[in-house]
């Protein structure tokens, strides 16, 4: 089965995953190499509490130009950086067509 996603779109989720590993990393104190993308951040890593969660989603909203509202603050969205990633790829592009359907302004 092909994958529906082009190179590009592809190119920029692994960005994204390792920019979201990165942050986890440092909103953590850890190194990013002991992080993966199915690392479950609330029962794998001990030092991933809800001070750190708040510290990640500082660094995620100025990392990626976006407000997270309180109601996307759940333990699904964040359970693993891939779920992070597919959160924040659904935002940006939703965000993004938002952009080029808004008319222009004069």
């Amino acid at each position: 089965m092909s994958s529906t996603k082009s190179k590009e779109e592809e190119l920029t989720d692994r960005i994204i995953m390792a920019t979201v590993i990165d942050l986890v990393a440092k909103a953590v104190g850890d190194k990013p190499a002991g992080i993966g993308p199915e690392t479950m951040l609330f029962s794998s890593l001990k030092t991933f509490d809800s001070f750190a969660l708040l510290e990640l989603v500082l660094r995620l909203e100025s990392t990626f130009s976006l407000s997270i509202p309180d109601e996307d603050l759940d333990r699904d969205t964040f359970r693993s950086p891939r779920t992070i990633v597919t959160y924040l790829c659904g935002r940006l592009r939703r965000a993004s067509s938002a952009k080029t359907l808004q008319p222009a302004q004069e």
